[in-house]
């Protein structure tokens, strides 16, 4: 054999490797996709759990969220539509510099509404499933009773 075949044969083999090797990487972002995609079509959300009592046409709802830092602040709304009161909840940065800590702030939220309370509520956005842990009265409602996973 020549030069020139042995440097086309290595030149065909290289291609070959890097073929396989990207083809690979292609489809595993193929699957991951998919894998994305298949958990939003199966309702897969993150769930969120929340102390709730409802007394005298009010609505109290309590939970721990995890902040980034300490100096973040929550901000907690609802909505009421036919499915009923849906909790909202949003984390304000802060302005100014602040360590990078995970920090776990509680709340408690009342507002007045028809008794039915929507499974679902929204974190930044996101959709949630509301875990509904009922309290026959507010006094009942206990926030050291919360373990918060990410």
């Amino acid at each position: 054999m020549n030069k020139t075949s042995l440097t086309l044969i290595a030149l065909i083999v290289v291609l070959l490797f890097l073929g396989i090797f990207l083809g690979r990487n292609d489809a595993q972002t193929a699957d991951e996709k998919n894998a994305d995609s298949s958990s939003e079509q199966d309702g897969e959300r993150r769930k969120f759990n929340v102390q709730y009592s409802y007394e005298d046409e009010m609505h109290t709802f309590a939970g721990v969220v995890n902040l980034p830092t300490p100096c973040h602040t929550l901000d907690v709304s609802s909505t009421e539509d036919d499915d009923g009161v849906m909790l909202s909840i949003a984390i304000d940065a802060a302005d100014d510099a602040c360590a990078q800590v995970v920090t776990q702030k509680s709340f408690m939220y009342t507002v007045e509404g028809d008794e039915k309370v929507n499974p679902l509520g929204t974190i930044e956005g996101e959709i949630v499933e509301i875990n509904i842990f009922k309290k026959d009265s507010v006094e009942e409602i206990d926030l050291t009773q919360f373990e918060t996973k990410g």
